[in-house]
This record gives C-alpha cells, structure tokens and sequence, in this order.
C-alpha cells in the first residue's frame, strides 16, 4: 500500500491516515464543523469526510447523579478502529492444503 500526501492510496477509494483522523478531530473540537471546509484543510473530498464521520462518530453515556446524559462526539481511535475491522473482513481467505507424498506433490 503506497502512501502518498498522507493518503493511503489502494486499488479502491483512499482511506485517512491515523494523522489525518487526528486533525480531523481536533478542527471537529475547535468547532468547524462545516464539511467542505474540513475537506479543503485536510486536501480529500467531502465525501470522504462525511463517510469518516459515520465511521468515527460514537455516543458515549455518563451517568451523573442517577441520570444518563448522552454525548455524540467524534473519536479518532473509533474510526480507525472501525476502518481496520472493515479492512481485516474485506479481504479475502486463503486456502492452504495439506499435501502429502514423497516430493510433495499434491
């Protein structure tokens, strides 16, 4: 996998680097939430950034005196680590077979 401009560059569509959610995050804490913006200060499609958002954003619960308070944030580390189970189940298995004879030869 080569990388090129901190984009991974694979046979499908470019995925973010680690740095790249990081940034991500921090401008989404900083408040700029405006998608095209976010996409023009990281140099990839707004596309891209609405997709990583998906992956990436996760509702934590805190309980605080008897009461649940829900909070919807967006987690560098959540979107990296729903991209590398979508990676390890999109590849393909390889069969390996036992052969046995004198050379070797199934």
């Amino acid at each position: 996998m080569l990388e090129q401009n901190n984009i991974k560059i694979t046979n499908k569509k470019p995925r973010l680097t680690q740095f790249q959610r990081g940034e991500l995050q921090g401008y989404l804490n900083a408040g700029i939430t405006n998608k095209s913006e976010l996409a023009r200060k990281l140099k990839v499609s707004r596309g891209t950034i609405y997709n990583e958002l998906a992956r990436g954003t996760t509702t934590q619960v805190k309980k605080s005196m008897e009461k649940h308070i829900y909070t919807t944030q967006y987690l560098a580390e959540t979107g990296q680590a729903v991209t590398d189970r979508n990676v390890a189940r999109s590849r393909k298995t390889v069969e390996v077979w036992a052969c046995e004879g004198i050379l070797g030869i199934c």
